[in-house]
C-alpha cells in the first residue's frame, strides 16, 4: 500500500505569526515521525482518524487536525490466476482518497472518494434532445463514443463500526 498523507494542524495561538515565537510550532519532521506505521493500515479512513486522534490527544494546544490521504492503485501481479506474494503492478484505474477533519471535543467529519477513474463506452451512448441556442454547434447523435473521468466524493454520517472498504 502506497499512501500520500497531508496533515494540517491548527493551534490555539497565533504567537508565531504575531511575534515570531515558534515555541508552539510542531515541525513537519516531527509530524512525519508521529504518524503511525502505515504497514498496520487497514483503511485510509481509519488511518486518518488515528492520526487526527493522536495529534488532538498528544498536544493540548492543537485544536484541529485535518488529514488528507491518497492511496496509490497497486495490484498484486498474477501468473496463472495466482497472486504473487511480493510483486505488484501500478494499475491506475482510479485513486482512492479520504479527508478527515476533527476539532477538539468534536466528532470527526469524514469524506471519502474516488478520482481519475476513466470510463469509456464505445457505443449506445447517444446525446440528443439537449437545449439549443445561437451558440450551439453540437449535432445530435443517436450513437457515439463516450469517455469521461469520474470524480466522486461522499460524506459519512458516522464512523463508528463502519466498514469503509464496503463502500468500494
Amino acid at each position: 500500500m502506497e499512501l500520500k498523507a497531508d496533515v494540517q494542524l491548527t493551534l490555539n495561538s497565533v504567537k508565531d505569526y504575531l511575534t515570531g515565537d515558534n515555541s508552539d510550532i510542531i515541525p513537519t519532521d516531527t509530524i512525519k515521525k508521529h504518524c503511525p506505521c502505515p504497514g498496520q493500515v487497514k483503511t485510509i479512513e481509519g488511518f486518518a482518524l488515528d492520526i487526527c486522534n493522536h495529534f488532538l490527544t498528544a498536544f493540548k494546544h492543537v485544536t484541529r487536525a485535518k488529514v488528507d490521504i491518497e492511496e496509490a492503485p497497486w495490484k498484486r501481479l498474477e501468473k496463472n490466476a495466482v497472486e504473487h506474494a511480493h510483486a505488484f503492478i501500478f494499475s491506475p484505474e482510479s485513486w482512492r482518497f479520504c479527508e478527515v477533519e476533527q476539532y477538539r471535543n468534536a466528532n470527526a467529519v469524514i469524506h471519502s472518494g474516488i478520482k481519475d477513474m476513466k470510463v469509456l463506452k464505445t457505443t449506445q451512448s447517444g446525446f440528443e434532445g439537449f437545449l439549443k441556442d445561437r451558440f450551439t454547434t453540437l449535432q445530435e447523435a443517436k450513437d457515439r463514443v463516450f469517455c469521461t473521468s469520474v470524480y466522486a466524493r461522499w460524506r459519512y454520517n458516522q464512523h463508528e463500526e463502519v466498514n469503509f472498504d464496503m463502500a468500494w
